[in-house]
């Protein structure tokens, strides 16, 4: 989901937004009045694209060669499930059922002091009807909601369609993890000079590390009551990770799932190569970056500092 809006850009005083970091800030414009907001869309778009960095850095692994020199050629970023990530809690978010409850037995009870106080002569079927419904739904709803919450949890993850960047290309762990331990690649894609509406950076976020979970509570009581879901409240749950992935400074593309699970990109200014490549990749990458005018480099360890260099 790339934030859209056909709106002009309005004007909002800053001064209520406080000292946060900026990346709180850009949260809480979105959120201004403690609810996902479209009414300053355009001017949290150009907040944040203030801060973005100008290269962005995407690592991968070579598990399926001929997949990732293609899509170098054709200058493709893949996006995938938050489902599929090696964090079991990334956009995962908080459900209480408790919460729930409450409300359904508020509304029972408000159905029965509207019996109690109405001519029951004149509504009769209408309560006994709106009685009946309520006592099903209220038993349906509990027996539900605790049989599926997981299923309920797992299906809100899969709304959105991720694709993983970051500000830092030399880190070990980064190299660790997500370049299968210095045998992958780095891509570098400079953004600096790309339009404020391209995909790449109007969809790009920042990842925020906070230990709390986003609570969707409130979304599931709109979904009771055919109310409408504003989906920035399913970005935010996507920006929010544990702060033990901090280390990964992590920028997210973020699209609302569709047919296709890629996006058009520029073409990457420069590969990075790990230290452990195996002899063979090397060789196939190198040919096809000469011939698509992409600079290579490769990575080696710094006999300085716990830190990837390259040459």
């Amino acid at each position: 989901m790339t934030l859209q809006s056909n709106s002009k850009p309005k004007t909002m005083n800053m001064i209520t937004i406080g000292n946060a970091d900026w990346k709180e800030k850009f949260v809480e414009m979105l959120w201004l009045y403690g609810e996902p907001s479209l009414t300053h869309l355009d001017e949290c778009v150009t907040f944040k694209d203030k801060h973005l960095p100008s290269k962005i850095y995407k690592f991968i692994n070579l598990d399926n060669m001929s997949r990732v020199i293609k899509s170098i050629e054709d200058n493709k970023i893949y996006l995938n499930s938050p489902s599929n990530f090696n964090d079991p809690y990334d956009s995962m978010c908080k459900l209480s059922i408790a919460r729930l409850l409450i409300v359904i037995r508020r509304q029972a009870k408000l159905h029965k002091a509207i019996k109690e106080r109405l001519n029951f002569n004149y509504c009769k079927n209408t309560s006994q009807d709106i009685s009946l419904k309520l006592k099903t739904f209220k038993k349906e709803q509990r027996e539900n909601l605790d049989n599926e919450k997981d299923r309920i949890l797992n299906r809100f993850k899969d709304i959105l369609l991720i694709s993983c960047f970051t500000e830092d290309y030399q880190s070990v762990l980064m190299w660790a993890h997500y370049a299968k331990n210095h045998t992958g690649i780095c891509i570098e894609y400079d953004i600096s000079g790309l339009n404020e509406l391209h995909i790449l950076r109007r969809g790009l976020h920042p990842v925020i590390y906070n230990n709390k979970m986003i609570d969707i509570t409130s979304l599931i009581f709109r979904q009771l009551n055919n109310q409408p879901i504003n989906l920035l409240l399913i970005l935010k749950s996507t920006i929010y990770k544990s702060i033990n992935w901090s280390y990964e400074k992590e920028w997210r593309l973020l699209i609302k799932k569709s047919s296709n699970n890629y996006i058009i990109a520029p073409k990457p200014t420069k590969i990075f190569l790990g230290s452990k490549i195996d002899g063979n990749n090397e060789l196939i990458l190198r040919k096809h970056c000469d011939r698509l005018l992409i600079d290579v480099s490769k990575m080696r360890h710094s006999e300085h500092e716990h830190k990837m260099i390259h040459y």
